[in-house]
Parts: structure tokens; C-alpha cells; sequence
């Protein structure tokens, strides 16, 4: 069954040029790149066996967008809105009913072990909804 993280994955890819992980980025990951996950699903239930062929469930789901400069993260989020905001169709094996941006912020500025410069982070969040 297709997951609407199929296709998250390869749409924040295609929009940015960036490596997108699940959860969290393997470590040593080079800056850039995106990290995302499904924080919560609201399940659609339906009791007439004929309507299970309809089922569209919605995913709240974090992005997070972790770049070099505060410019880098920032061309990165509005490269992420044009492509994800307001999506309707299938791609990746997976029907989008629609995709919502409902909050964008500056995250935390990031020291990671061993680097002496500052990773920049956009933090996303998104409510998908799909058909399975």
C-alpha cells in the first residue's frame, strides 16, 4: 500500500535537491538536507463495506528543513510551500486528496558535534490527506 510519506519524500527532494530522511538524519548527514515524520492520523471510518474503497484518512506531519545560512533554509521553505501547498493528485503511487501547510517557524539554531558554524532550521508542519 502506498504511503503518503512516499511521496512527501520525493516531492521535498524534487522541490529543494535535498535528501529527505524519516525521523531523523543518519549521522554525519551533510547539511542540507530535510527531515519528516507523521506526528498524528485521523483514521475516516466507514461502515459500509462498499465505501472501504474510499477511505481518506489525514496526517499531521513535520518537515524540517536544516540548511547552512538563515537564506539557504529560507529559499528551501518557499522552494517546499510552492510544491506542497494546496497539492491535489497522485504521485508516488499515492492518491493526495489534499495537502495543507498550517504552520511555519524559525527552529533553533543548531551546533552539531564538531562543526564551529551554526545549521539554520525551518520547521513545517503539514496536514495530508490520502486515499488508501
Amino acid at each position: 500500500m502506498p504511503y503518503p510519506e512516499t511521496w512527501l519524500k520525493a516531492a521535498v527532494e524534487t522541490a529543494t535537491g535535498w535528501q529527505a530522511h524519516p525521523l531523523v538524519a543518519p549521522e554525519q548527514a551533510p547539511v542540507p538536507y530535510a527531515v519528516y515524520g507523521r506526528q498524528a492520523t485521523a483514521p475516516e471510518h466507514a461502515l459500509d463495506p462498499a465505501l472501504q474503497a474510499s477511505i481518506n484518512p489525514s496526517g499531521t506531519f513535520a518537515l524540517e528543513l536544516y540548511a547552512p545560512s538563515y537564506s539557504a533554509a529560507k529559499e528551501a521553505a518557499a522552494a517546499v510551500r510552492a510544491a506542497l501547498r494546496n497539492f491535489i493528485g497522485t504521485a508516488s503511487g499515492v492518491t493526495i486528496r489534499h495537502c495543507l501547510l498550517t504552520d511555519e517557524r524559525d527552529g533553533d539554531v543548531i551546533f552539531f558535534d564538531g562543526q564551529d558554524r551554526q545549521t539554520y532550521v525551518v520547521e513545517m508542519t503539514l496536514d495530508i490527506r490520502w486515499q488508501e
